[in-house]
């Protein structure tokens, strides 16, 4: 191995290793189980099946945060969505929207 290759790996595993010390905030807020979609809207058993599969992880604060969601920079990418899509919808805070005339 070359001298800029020994060089380029240590710089890149010194930058890996680093990014690791600046950690998201990884949190499933606590919420009134009285606001949240399911006991708003009593859906039937199939639609939430298919909401706690499909969405409940990025759109609620019932979160199941991933292995890698430990690991920079993935976990940058996975706090930031899960944050977005609960500020866009959040089924666990679904009572508090407003009502439609």
């Amino acid at each position: 191995m070359g001298k800029k290759t020994k060089i380029t790996g240590i710089t890149l595993g010194a930058l890996l290793l680093g990014m690791q010390l600046y950690r998201p905030e990884r949190t499933n807020p606590v919420s009134d189980p009285a606001l949240s979609f399911q006991e708003v809207e009593k859906p039937p058993a199939e639609l939430t099946a298919l909401l706690n599969r499909a969405c409940m992880n990025c759109h609620s604060h019932q979160t199941a945060w991933p292995w890698y969601s430990n690991v920079a920079p993935a976990s940058w990418l996975v706090a930031s969505d899960v944050a977005e899509g609960r500020e866009h919808l959040n089924f666990s805070e679904w009572g508090k929207l407003p009502q439609e005339p």
